[in-house]
């Protein structure tokens, strides 16, 4: 059997019979990735600037600025980790034919 989330190895193998191909597979990682990488890098500098600003005390003064360098090396770190870790197992369940994957997952 297949190692992974069984829902989405069922689910490749159920999409192929209609003619979806490999790279069709793929692509909803390469969306998911980097919306949710920019979300999180948005709430976790929002975050850490409103809790820096809340150390303040008077006559201290907190400028925010955005490192747009180190989220940007973040964002494309993000994206090639998970490309690289979604190839395994796209390339997996695209070797197996569709009727032999509905069988070992029905």
């Amino acid at each position: 059997m297949m190692a992974g989330h069984p829902g989405r190895v069922a689910r490749h193998h159920r999409v192929r019979p209609y003619g979806v191909r490999n790279i069709s597979m793929r692509k909803p990682v390469g969306l998911h990735c980097p919306v949710a990488t920019i979300v999180g890098l948005v709430v976790g500098w929002a975050f850490g600037t409103l809790g820096v600003m809340s150390l303040v005390t008077e006559g201290m003064t907190v400028e925010p600025t955005v490192p747009w360098p180190g989220f940007l090396a973040i964002i494309v770190a993000a994206v090639v980790v998970a490309v690289l870790a979604s190839a395994a197992r796209v390339r997996r369940a695209t070797r197996v034919t569709p009727v032999e994957g509905m069988v070992r997952v029905g």
